[in-house]
């Protein structure tokens, strides 16, 4: 189910103490979905239901995914999450999947300041051996999927960020954002910290779809 996804894909791991440790973004993401983790299983907060992890898929930079393949002890069923920009997963999904508004939604959520992630998922015949498992490829783990969601997380800028910005503006110091978030979160956050004013145009550069990789386009977003 849906309601799943957000529970194994990370890399977060609980100390004896239940600290939970890993990437801060999915520390939170964890923190919200409320599930309890061990070793090599996921509990859900009410009890009711348990999630065996019996394979990952570690982030790829090249891919922007990681993933996992899950086993309900309650259903036997087999699915695979895929998460990672909403970029890729939505070009790795069936087209069918895809909500008509997804590019808007998404790209409306970055404007906003929001790092948005897409997940995707799709199940497995229940009956497959560990050995079937392990001998899959990623490719194939990563075909045939339906986007079931967005999860939406925002780091708040300090306080302190425009007034810091506007002295080393004083100082005669330049100041430029390095990203690797979406772009346009990028621009969200250079408007409200100072570094780009506000009513000040925008340019983006990207790749034309469809182009094969040789037209840039502009366009104001």
């Amino acid at each position: 189910a849906p309601r799943h996804a957000p529970a194994p894909c990370h890399t977060v791991t609980t100390l004896r103490n239940g600290t939970l440790v890993g990437n801060q973004v999915e520390v939170s993401m964890v923190k919200t979905a409320g599930w309890r983790i061990g070793e090599t299983s996921l509990t859900s907060p009410s009890g009711d239901e348990s999630l065996e992890v019996v394979k990952k898929l570690d982030f790829d930079h090249h891919r922007m995914t990681s993933g996992v393949v899950v086993r309900c002890a309650q259903t036997q069923e087999l699915k695979v999450y895929i998460k990672g920009s909403y970029e890729k997963v939505e070009a790795i999904a069936d087209a069918g999947s895809v909500p008509v508004d997804y590019d808007t939604v998404t790209q409306r959520c970055a404007k906003d300041g929001y790092y948005v992630l897409g997940i995707a998922h799709k199940s497995l015949p229940h009956n497959l051996t560990p050995q079937q498992l392990a001998d899959m490829s990623r490719d194939s783990l990563e075909s045939g999927l339906s986007i079931c969601g967005l999860l939406l997380f925002r780091n708040e800028m300090k306080k302190d960020s425009p007034d810091a910005i506007r002295e080393l503006r004083k100082g005669s110091i330049r100041s430029v954002i390095c990203t690797g978030d979406n772009a346009l979160t990028g621009i969200s956050i250079g408007r409200q910290c100072g570094i780009v004013a506000q009513k000040r145009r925008i340019l983006l550069g990207d790749l034309a779809k469809g182009s094969g990789g040789g037209e840039l386009q502009w366009r104001d977003p």
